[in-house]
């Protein structure tokens, strides 16, 4: 779409390949991990908690246990010390003595069909006793609600560069709710784990993103040595960004297979991806903007509260620190401050999901700009315009902490000249305001428990 004129351009690439994988996965001969079944196969299904934040008074397995076709239930008191999250993470892999987010697994049904599984899961009755609720400050309701005491983790960004003193014209202060999200690829999560003796070997099918990473937090877990877990390739049928991190059922389905000897496959339903899966974005930004009489950007001020849910996932920080890394973009924010607060809360743990911290930042600096051209009497182009990095201005620092330098191409060469469309015979407008983008990032924190991470106290 063309930034000025709102038209579509349907032009066609030039370099057009054509695709390869269509016939098959047409055909019906995709390789997901849905249609792989093998002989004697076992079905696990998860049960989750159905309270946001609750003592586990008594877990009711007997009608379960009867059921006809049910081969194994398994609970927390089952699982050996060592399955656990890698450096012993806070997150319980079942749930022991209470619940903190409404879809944390409780219990694992093992069972002949997925529909006894599913019947005998059903049957399991849990006694809860209901606890306070934790959420943002300022969000908390009715009596069942409280603010959290402390914040888990707290960054800051410090940008302070020489520019001469010029007169503020014009002060915005506005405040975003940038609300819960989560990937919904048309694949949910699935795992089919399958153990053989002869040789001594673990085999598991779906395993996405960080199979490297997995295999050998598996391999910790199950005590295995990791040339004793594979992980063949297989279709998959999205992602955006929330498969593949370590989730409790990337160790449960290994284990339980390790633990029988059995093939276990497990199919998330898509109720469960909506409860389970890592949630993303969840942040209110308070933001403070100034700018001269001209519209050159003077000052920045903004503070990110990020709900990072029920327990800090290995990702759950990196999304508003990249919000606050990113916020200058591609202008000059010559003195710009932020201070991000990471708060545990009673919601499902979050993590990264498609361009994480990119679509907070991008629209919160974007509507901050629309509204202080506004306040000036400026267009939203012109305001742009005053603060857009040049060509003379690159390579350009932004001067955050987390990812910089931002290094811009204003391109003349013949990938980037305008072309005549073969289809409708137009020449694509392109103004002089567009610009390529790259960033190239320095090395994120990943852990919480890194030092340099500068985290707080970590969840109970």
């Amino acid at each position: 779409m063309d930034a000025f004129s709102g038209s579509l351009s349907h032009c066609p690439p030039d370099d057009v390949t054509a695709r390869k994988e269509d016939a098959r996965l047409l055909a019906g001969r995709g390789d997901f991990v849905a249609g792989k079944d093998f002989e004697g196969q076992w079905f696990a299904k998860i049960v989750r908690s159905a309270q946001a934040s609750a003592r586990l008074v008594d877990i009711d397995l007997s009608a379960a246990a009867e059921m006809s076709g049910v081969h194994a239930i398994v609970t927390a008191a089952d699982l050996p010390p060592s399955v656990t999250f890698p450096d012993g993470g806070p997150e319980p892999v079942l749930a022991t003595n209470e619940v903190r987010y409404v879809g944390q697994p409780i219990a694992m049904v093992l069972a002949m069909t997925r529909a006894i599984a599913e019947d005998a899961a059903a049957s399991i009755d849990i006694d809860y006793q209901q606890l306070p609720v934790d959420g943002l400050p300022g969000d908390a309701s009715g009596d069942q609600g409280r603010p959290p005491a402390d914040p888990v983790a707290v960054f800051r960004q410090d940008v302070n560069m020489p520019v001469e003193d010029v007169a503020v014209a014009a002060v915005v202060e506005k405040e975003f709710i940038i609300p819960r999200q989560t990937g919904m690829p048309l694949e949910t999560r699935g795992l089919l784990a399958r153990w053989t003796a002869s040789p001594d070997l673990l085999t598991i099918y779906g395993m996405t993103k960080h199979p490297a990473q997995n295999r050998a937090a598996i391999a910790d877990a199950l005590k295995l040595t990791e040339n004793q877990i594979v992980s063949p390739n297989c279709d998959i049928g999205g992602s955006f960004g929330v498969k593949g991190e370590l989730y409790p059922e990337d160790l449960l389905i290994p284990w339980a297979a390790h633990r029988y000897g059995a093939t276990v496959k497990w199919i998330e339903d898509r109720q469960e991806h909506l409860h389970a899966i890592n949630h993303s974005r969840a942040q209110r930004m308070k933001v403070r903007m100034s700018a001269a009489q001209d519209g050159r950007i003077v000052d920045v001020d903004l503070t990110i509260d990020a709900d990072v849910g029920a327990y800090v996932r290995p990702l759950s920080g990196v999304v508003p620190y990249l919000a606050s890394a990113m916020f200058p973009g591609p202008y000059r924010f010559p003195r710009y401050r932020a201070s991000v607060r990471c708060w545990l809360t009673n919601r499902t743990p979050t993590g990264t999901m498609r361009a994480p911290g990119r679509v907070e930042a991008n629209f919160v600096r974007e509507r901050m700009l629309d509204m202080l051209a506004g306040r000036l009497g400026l267009t939203p182009s012109e305001i742009r315009l005053r603060n857009l990095l040049s060509a003379a201005d690159l390579p350009y620092d932004t001067g955050t902490i987390n990812e910089g330098p931002v290094t811009t191409r204003l391109g003349t060469s013949a990938a980037n000249s305008p072309r005549r469309c073969a289809t409708t015979g137009v020449v694509p407008m392109t103004p002089n305001l567009a610009t390529t983008v790259s960033v190239v990032a320095r090395q994120p924190c990943l852990s919480w428990r890194r030092p340099d991470c500068r985290a707080g106290r970590l969840p109970r």
